[in-house]
Formats: C-alpha cells, structure tokens, sequence
C-alpha cells in the first residue's frame, strides 16, 4: 500500500514540474511579445513625429501626395515585419506547449499501465473479473486518446503574412 501512495506522489510531483515548465514557457513568450509590442510602439510613436514634421514642411498638394507615397512603404514594411515577429513567437508558443504536452501524455500513459499492473497483482484471490474489466476499459481509452495526441503534435502551420508577401511577389513579377 505504501507503494501505491509513493507513486501517486510521485505522480502528482511530476504534474507539478510539468505544469510549472508550461507556465514559464507561456511567460517567456508572453514576455517577448510584451518587449515586442512595446519596441513597435515607441517606433511607431517615433516615426509618426518625424512623418507629422516632414508632411508640415510640404509646400504644394504635389509635394504632399509624393510624401505620403514615401511615408507609406516603410510603414508597410514595419507592419508586415511586426507580423511575423508575432506570428514567429505563437509558433514557438504552440511548438513548445505541444511538446510538453505530448510528453506529459506518453509518460502519463506509461505511469498508468505500470501502476495497473502494480495494483492488478496485489489484488485479491478472486478479482480476476475486475482485473480483466479494468484492462478492458484501459485498452478501449487508449484508441479514444488518439485525438488528443494528434492535437498535441505540432503541425507546420504556414506563415501567412509570409505567403501574402510571397504572393504579390509572384503577381507583380
């Protein structure tokens, strides 16, 4: 009895680290989204005085509309660059969080099929019905985690900033 208690702490600790390395990981990446939005902030913040001070020195409409033509490329190119910084973090985020998880899933599945057996065998004489239940409902679960090992396998999702840029490449070529 004293076994089974061991394991279920160990258990229980185990779910702990794994859960604490999921939160540090979600705060590292929230971190450097936080650093990101601020950093484009203060340059967008930066950019939009010295567009207001170039637009207030146009003399003529002419001058103005070849100032906006020239103010709005380096924007563009700014905001597609903040997207895929973002795009590039969530990835890592999903990437990490799936490989944790998927982890914690395979080591879930073993420490359940060991401490089965470790109980199945110090069952009593004549528990032979339950024992043979229990690996019956073990082995019809399993196929039913399936999708939840599927969702926590990451996938290659495409960068769509990346493939609208690579897009008006291919049109204006």
């Amino acid at each position: 009895m004293q076994a089974i208690v061991e394991q279920i702490t160990a258990a229980h600790q185990a779910s702990l680290e794994s859960t604490m390395n999921l939160v540090n990981s979600s705060l590292d990446r929230l971190e450097r989204l936080a650093r990101l939005n601020l950093s484009a902030a203060r340059t967008n913040f930066e950019d939009s005085v010295i567009n207001f001070k170039t637009v207030l020195c146009a003399r003529n409409m002419e001058e103005l509309t070849d100032l906006q033509s020239s103010i709005d490329q380096p924007a563009m190119e700014k905001l597609i660059a903040y997207a895929n910084a973002v795009f590039e973090i969530v990835a890592e985020a999903r990437e990490e969080t799936s490989r944790l998880l998927a982890g914690k899933l395979a080591a879930s599945g073993k420490h359940i099929a060991t401490t089965f057996d470790s109980v199945a065998k110090n069952c009593p004489v004549g528990s032979d019905y339950i024992v043979a239940a229990m690996k019956t409902a073990i082995i019809v679960a399993n196929p039913s985690s399936a999708p939840l090992q599927q969702t926590a396998t990451p996938q290659v999702v495409p960068n769509p900033v990346k493939s609208a840029a690579a897009s008006k490449t291919r049109k204006s070529a």
